[in-house]
């Protein structure tokens, strides 16, 4: 689907792009008129072999809702600390830490408490709570002085 926009052609190519994406093709080409002939008494073939579209890419000023950037850093290290949590009630976090520091030629300082439930609901929401405000901190910057605004 195409529209006459300033004297060139604009379209949508056929297939879709990402949110908040556009595609802009501008034809440098004459418009043919009804008789067939291109302005200026050239043929119109003649000036369709030298037309060349170029696609002008262009980002649409995108804002950010506020939650939803949050929710992605906040519910990542909330998972990775729950699945810490459930390696440390299942006993596999000290061999764990032992073959990550042998791995980097390190004697292993650190030793693994045992599990409390509560210290773990303590860890993982507040790990999450925190990644959820830094995911949001940076949606607000974007949107302050995300494309499109100078």
């Amino acid at each position: 689907m195409t529209s006459k926009e300033g004297g060139a052609c604009v379209g949508r190519p056929p297939f879709s792009l990402a949110k908040g994406v556009a595609c802009k093709v501008v034809v440098s080409c004459p418009v043919p008129r009804p008789g067939g002939s291109a302005p200026g008494g050239r043929s119109w073939r003649a000036d369709l072999d030298h037309c060349r579209p170029r696609a002008q890419w262009q980002t649409a000023a995108m804002t950010l809702s506020i939650p939803r950037p949050g929710l992605v850093p906040g519910c990542l290290v909330a998972g990775l600390d729950a699945l810490w949590a459930l390696m440390v009630a299942s006993g596999w976090a000290q061999p764990f830490l032992d073959l990550i520091f042998w791995l980097h030629f390190v004697t292993p300082p650190y030793r693994v408490e045992p599990f409390d439930l509560g210290r773990a609901l303590a860890l993982v929401t507040l790990t999450g709570g925190l990644g959820f405000l830094g995911g949001a901190a940076l949606a607000l910057a974007w949107n302050k002085a995300g494309p499109g605004r100078t």
